[in-house]
């Protein structure tokens, strides 16, 4: 194992948007198998993933404290699946037959998965691999344990470790932060910001009143730093790209980004507090134009609401 870690990297997606499952961790955090339970459902979820696509793919896990409505203290259990594969909505709803067999999971939709979530699990070509952490000095992995309100994360060093640790079957490599292709990320992201930055803002206008907290919202969204890197401060160029995302931008997006600008475009429509009918029609013929069916745009925004 450790001659493999020297060796084996692991380039890990560079999309930030995934498909998310969550649970309460008093129902799949309850006994002394629990860790090496949910692992096992992971790799379910991504070699099922995997038979249906054959791309590659990664498992970030994260666990937060909250305490619920009698202010209880209790932990979720958050599973995000990332792929940078344009797949569609059948083959991205493949990570979700192992946890939604289980009972205890529920679907969140597509969420970024935040900063410190972890990595855990990944799939290349079928091959499954456990995902290591190297911070300089000795590797090692994370892991959720514990049971109610005292579940957290530890990370185990390479000298606490044996095989019958992991999963068998699976190969060891370090995670390594992706590395992006400069042109091709550079195009997809200038035809999928000027796409959302027209399209939200008819969203906002379509009321014929723009609210301050509308402005925030657009300000926020769309900051003058990055319009500039992407040349989306010329209204010309921002017009010329969104034409031409009608036709190039939805086979460059897998369904997961499609309906991560979903959730955005909602987001405006609710900007000011309220959603309008117009602003509902302008997200429509958004969604038709990437692509997506009205019956997955209604689902969707049901998990939003």
């Amino acid at each position: 194992m450790y001659l493999a870690l020297e060796s084996e990297k692991f380039n890990l997606p560079t999309t930030r948007e995934c498909v998310a499952f969550s649970a309460d961790s008093k129902n799949i955090m309850a006994g002394p198998g629990a860790w090496r339970d949910l692992q096992q459902v992971v790799a379910l979820a991504l070699q099922t993933f995997s038979a249906a696509t054959d791309a590659t793919a990664a498992c970030w896990l994260d666990d937060q404290a909250y305490n619920d409505s009698e202010g209880a203290r209790k932990t979720l259990i958050t599973a995000y699946f990332g792929t940078d594969a344009a797949v569609s909505r059948e083959q991205l709803a493949s990570f979700g037959v192992p946890f939604l067999r289980e009972g205890q999971w529920s679907d969140d939709g597509v969420h970024k998965w935040p900063d410190d979530a972890f990595p855990t699990l990944a799939i290349r070509q079928s091959q499954l691999w456990q995902l290591w952490d190297d911070d300089g000095s000795e590797a090692g992995v994370f892991a959720i344990s514990g049971i109610g309100a005292r579940v957290g994360r530890t990370r185990r060093r390479f000298s606490q470790l044996a095989d019958k640790d992991f999963l068998g079957g699976v190969r060891h490599a370090v995670a390594i932060m992706p590395r992006i292709d400069p042109e091709r990320h550079r195009q997809k992201r200038q035809l999928s910001t000027a796409f959302a930055l027209q399209t939200v803002r008819r969203i906002v206008d379509a009321d014929g009143v723009v609210s301050d907290s509308e402005k925030d919202f657009l300000a926020n969204l769309f900051t003058p730093e990055e319009l500039s890197a992407l040349w989306l401060d010329d209204e010309a160029m921002v017009d010329a790209l969104a034409r031409d995302a009608v036709k190039l931008l939805p086979p460059l997006l897998g369904h997961h980004e499609k309906l991560a600008l979903l959730s955005m475009f909602y987001a405006a429509s609710y900007a000011d507090g309220r959603v309008e009918v117009r602003e509902l029609k302008v997200l429509k013929e958004a969604a038709a134009t990437l692509g997506l069916d009205p019956r997955e745009v209604v689902a969707q925004l049901k998990r939003i609401l």
